[in-house]
This record gives structure tokens, C-alpha cells and sequence, in this order.
């Protein structure tokens, strides 16, 4: 390709910019859409967008500022599609690029790789992120702003939760000690109960914690046993809680579930920070 595409021509247009090859459109253009909301997952988009094309390549990769993102090729017999996907807290960025000449399809898919993975969303490091992790077979999900609950398909005849709350970042001189204080305080919150909290040590990976366990009775309901479980990871820069309630029923099979859903927990990327001359800047000229 003759130029670097973050030095295409600009042009704005409604709710996007598209920078564009100086050979012409055929020889590239790429059409920036930003954050765009509601967020979707890349399945969908894909599916709306593939037409008569035929996926390539699907991949997921993190940007210098350590977001989430995808890029997938959509290619037909001479034309060659490059989405990507940036994922914010609540929006994504749509990076859709598309080329007409053959010859230049594997210079073109790095370009738009390029641009991806240097592209600033601009959103804090230090902030309450969403993480990837296994959800639990044949639960479904509500997602309440940041935080998703999972219950069983027959909820509420089988009672039991599973809530993922967002990573939190760890303070410069955040106290592991005290943090362990207040998760068994928790733990015991609206629970009448006879024996102390379980302190049970858990290592996943690149993750350590622990998940601390308290059997009781809700002061409103005190024939119904109540089992709450706490599951605290952490890495170098993040803490990352998520909790069950179950009744007795059942008991073993959700603390089984719950413990899977911990170990498949994956660690928040490291921010990257690339040269400044590297960094995308999509205002218009």
C-alpha cells in the first residue's frame, strides 16, 4: 500500500469519518463509526454486515489501552471486508474497512489491524471494567449496568444466583488485609447464622484469591436456610468479585458451578503505551 492508512485523506460524514486511499476507494477506504450504542456482540454485527461475503478470519485482540476488541475478514472474489470491533463500558467503535483490489488484500488487513489496536478511546485505565469469563451452562443472564446475574432456567423453583461484578482496580496502597475484613462482613450481611465463614484459598491461572462461604437464615425467613458464597480474585491491578446464593437444594451442584465460573476467569490486558507518532486521530482535517 502506498501510504500508512492513519494518513489517508479525512472526510466527515454523518456519525462517522472515512479515511480514504489516494489511489481511490477501490484501492481502500476505511469508514470509522464512534461509539456507537447499544453495544452489540461481534456475532451480531457480523451478520448484519457480511452480505454475500464469506468469513475468513475471525480474531480477538486488545488495544494499546488494554480494551477489548475483534477484527474480522469478510472476503469474496474480489473484494476483501475488514470489520473491527473496540469495545468501551457501555458503546462500541465500529472500524469498517473495505478494498477492491486483490493484489493489496494482505496489506490492506494489516493496516486496519494497525488502526485497531492503537486506537484511543480515551476511557480511564484506573476505572470499573467488564472481563471475560465461562457463564454458567444453561443459566441465563440479566445484565444490570455493569454487574450481570445469572439464575437457573426454572428460577425461582430452583433458587440460587451467580453475580459477576465488574473488575475494580487496586489502590496504589489498597491493604489486602482490610479487603478481607470487609468481603467477611459481606459475606454475613442479612444472615442469622450458627458457624463462622469457610475462608477456602483459590489459584486460577494468573488469578489468586479466595471464596469465603456462610450458611445462615434471612431474619425475615427464618425456617428458609440461605448459603452465600464470595469469590475474590486478584492480579497486579485488578480485584475481581462475583457471588452465589443457593438454598439447600441443590447446594453442591451450584457450589461446583460457581467454582468453575472462578477458575475461568480471565485477567484484565496490561495497558500498552505506544509512541505518540503511533496513535489514530480521527477529527476531521
Amino acid at each position: 500500500m502506498r501510504d500508512d492508512i492513519n494518513t489517508w485523506s479525512k472526510q466527515q460524514r454523518a456519525g462517522s469519518i472515512v479515511l480514504i486511499s489516494p489511489d481511490g476507494e477501490r484501492a481502500g477506504s476505511v469508514e470509522i463509526h464512534d461509539r456507537r450504542r447499544p453495544m452489540r456482540p461481534v456475532r451480531a454485527i457480523v451478520e448484519d454486515l457480511r452480505g454475500d461475503l464469506t468469513v475468513a478470519s475471525c480474531e480477538r485482540l486488545t488495544t494499546s489501552e488494554g480494551e477489548h476488541a475483534a477484527i474480522v475478514t469478510l472476503r469474496g472474489t474480489d473484494v476483501e471486508r475488514t470489520l473491527a470491533i473496540v469495545y468501551g463500558d457501555d458503546f462500541h467503535v465500529l472500524i469498517d474497512g473495505v478494498i477492491g483490489a486483490p493484489e493489496r488484500f494482505a496489506a490492506f488487513s494489516r493496516g486496519v489491524r494497525e488502526l485497531v489496536e492503537v486506537y484511543k478511546l480515551g476511557l480511564s485505565e484506573h476505572r470499573y471494567r467488564r472481563f471475560f469469563y465461562t457463564p454458567p451452562a444453561s443459566w441465563q443472564g440479566l445484565a444490570r449496568g455493569m454487574i450481570t446475574e445469572w439464575y437457573p432456567l426454572d428460577y425461582p423453583a430452583r433458587w440460587a444466583s451467580l453475580v459477576v461484578h465488574p473488575a475494580r482496580p487496586l489502590g496504589r496502597h489498597e491493604v489486602a488485609a482490610r479487603a478481607h475484613v470487609v468481603v467477611h462482613q459481606d459475606v454475613r450481611r442479612w444472615l442469622e447464622e450458627d458457624v463462622p465463614p469457610r475462608h477456602i484459598p483459590l489459584v486460577t491461572g494468573r488469578l489468586r484469591g479466595y471464596i469465603v462461604q456462610a450458611d445462615g437464615c434471612h431474619p425475615r425467613s427464618p425456617r428458609r436456610l440461605r448459603l452465600r458464597d464470595i469469590g475474590v480474585l486478584e492480579d497486579d491491578h485488578y480485584r475481581y468479585l462475583l457471588t452465589l446464593e443457593s438454598g439447600k437444594a441443590g447446594l453442591d451442584e451450584h457450589r461446583e458451578l460457581f467454582r468453575a465460573v472462578l477458575e475461568s476467569c480471565v485477567p484484565l490486558p496490561a495497558l500498552v503505551h505506544p509512541p505518540r507518532s503511533e496513535a489514530i486521530h480521527t477529527s476531521a482535517p
